[in-house]
């Protein structure tokens, strides 16, 4: 006997199961996979490893490196003394910074007038 009455087939796959193949996967890392793994790197250098490959053949991407950098920046305490990105390139600071100059150097790029000009279409500062 071939089982029970109504009972479907062995061959065919339960109702349950979809019946297409699975969604294809990616064989390669993400592209962003590796800047992740930089963990504690100084914030200027990842960013401007991220602007090399659409804007390194362009005129700008030396004024646009210096911004993302720093150079440019008065610095967030009002003392005039440059940003603090700045300031850790110049000394060689290259290497793992503590969690507290990694946020340091994020707020101040993220505050940096200079950078939200050049990335956000249409921001003015109020002043």
């Amino acid at each position: 006997m071939n089982g029970l009455a109504g009972e479907p087939p062995v061959t065919s796959p339960p109702p349950h199961l979809p019946t297409s193949s699975p969604p294809h996967l990616p064989t390669s890392p993400p592209p962003h996979l590796p800047t992740v793994l930089q963990k504690r790197r100084h914030p200027s250098l990842i960013d401007a490893e991220e602007l090399r490959p659409r804007h390194d053949a362009r005129p700008y991407y030396a004024a646009l490196c210096a911004t993302v950098d720093g150079a440019e920046a008065a610095g967030g305490d009002g003392g005039g003394e440059g940003s603090m990105r700045a300031r850790l390139l110049q000394a060689g600071r290259v290497g793992p910074l503590s969690p507290a100059a990694q946020a340091r150097c994020q707020l101040e790029a993220a505050a940096d007038p200079g950078l939200l000009a050049r990335t956000y279409l249409g921001w003015k500062p109020y002043l």
